[in-house]
Parts: C-alpha cells; structure tokens; sequence
C-alpha cells in the first residue's frame, strides 16, 4: 500500500498523466499501470507515450449495459481519431 501513490488535483486524463508522472519522477519509479475501462485504455496509452511515460494498462470492468458501452467506444474512437490527427 506504500507504493500506491493518489492523484487528485486532475481533471482530465492528460492531467492526470502529467501529474502522475511528476510523483512517479518524485519517487524514482521508471513504470506505471493505468487503471481504466477498456474503452479508455487505448488512448490513456497513447496520451502516456506522448509525455514519456512508461506505462501498461490494466482495464477495469465496464457497465453491463450495451447502449452505454456503444456509447463510451464511439467517444472514445472520436477521441483517438482527434488526437491521432492533430495531437491534442
């Protein structure tokens, strides 16, 4: 539980990757895991690669509900397809 580190000051995921980068940098740690849906994973990746960050992924379970999860995978492709495109 020592190594598990909390960042809360966030609110979006690059964000979050900035900032948990700068604690891992704190603490000398050189890899991370990314907890999120699956629906999210691919692009927490991408967004870690871009900022140096040595991470894997390892995906939470997703709601049991087919319309929510269409939904999250459409956003999140339009969000791969944006950032893959212009970089942000």
């Amino acid at each position: 539980s020592e190594k598990i580190h909390i960042e809360d000051q966030s609110f979006n995921t690059l964000q979050n990757l900035h900032n948990s980068h700068a604690i891992m940098q704190q603490f000398g740690y050189r890899n991370a895991i990314i907890v999120s849906n699956l629906s999210h994973m691919h692009r927490a990746l991408i967004l870690a690669q871009s900022i140096g960050m040595n991470a894997t992924g390892s995906a939470a379970p997703m709601a049991n509900n087919v319309y929510l999860n269409t939904k999250q995978y459409l956003r999140e492709g339009a969000a791969v397809a944006v950032l893959i495109t212009t970089g942000k």
